[in-house]
């Protein structure tokens, strides 16, 4: 990037030169990056959830999920200081390198979570591969999993903005009964419901 003197009154963009202020630069670099990790879906359930949310378009009050954001969560990271970023991203490789491709059960779909439901989840059937990648992962980052813990492996596929007894979805469409990843992915979460792949690592096999 080249740094070009501001003054008031310049535009910020101009041509291939950012005018930014070195201290506006330093501000962002230092801002918290809200990260998690997790699993991508494969196409053959992309389109068919694509088709749920056509399939309820009569909803109302019903936020969907872009499918480009569709993921099983294995870790949430939270708020993380750039600064931190490549020390995490080595972390993650070596966790990556010595855990199998994951492969999970579809289970159902349903509201979650809790009494008070907020969102539409399609679950997946909880395995040894995948709760010993989420460990790993919260050890490698230093984070405190309590030990009783136990991921629920799941896509969020719409926020609801009424109770959820309000809604009856359709879910006449055809899942198909396993999800293979054979990827762990670094993502941010950005401003507006999107997510950024930062970097992917391979698993074994």
């Amino acid at each position: 990037m080249k740094i070009i003197s501001y003054k008031e009154g310049d535009n910020y963009l101009d041509g291939q030169n950012y005018f930014l202020p070195i201290y506006t630069l330093l501000i962002l670099t230092l801002l918290p990056m809200k990260l998690f990790t997790g699993i991508e879906l494969s196409v053959d359930f992309v389109v068919p959830f694509s088709e749920l949310k056509l399939m309820n378009k009569h909803l109302e009050g019903i936020k969907w999920t872009r499918p480009e954001s569709y993921h099983i969560t294995t870790y949430y990271l939270g708020e993380t200081s750039p600064l931190l970023l490549n020390n995490l991203l080595k972390k993650i490789e070596k966790v990556a390198s010595r855990n199998k491709s994951i492969s999970l059960d579809f289970k159902k779909f349903g509201f979650s979570p809790g009494k008070n439901p907020s969102m539409l989840w399609a679950y997946f059937k909880l395995n040894f591969e995948f709760q010993k990648l989420c460990n790993e992962i919260s050890t490698a980052a230093d984070c405190c999993m309590p030990s009783r813990f136990k991921p629920v492996p799941h896509i969020s596929i719409a926020r609801l903005k009424k109770p959820h007894r309000f809604y009856q979805p359709i879910f006449d469409v055809e899942i198909p009964k396993k999800l293979t990843a054979k990827k762990v992915h670094l993502w941010q979460s950005k401003i507006g419901g999107r997510y950024d792949v930062l970097q992917s690592f391979n698993l074994v096999g």
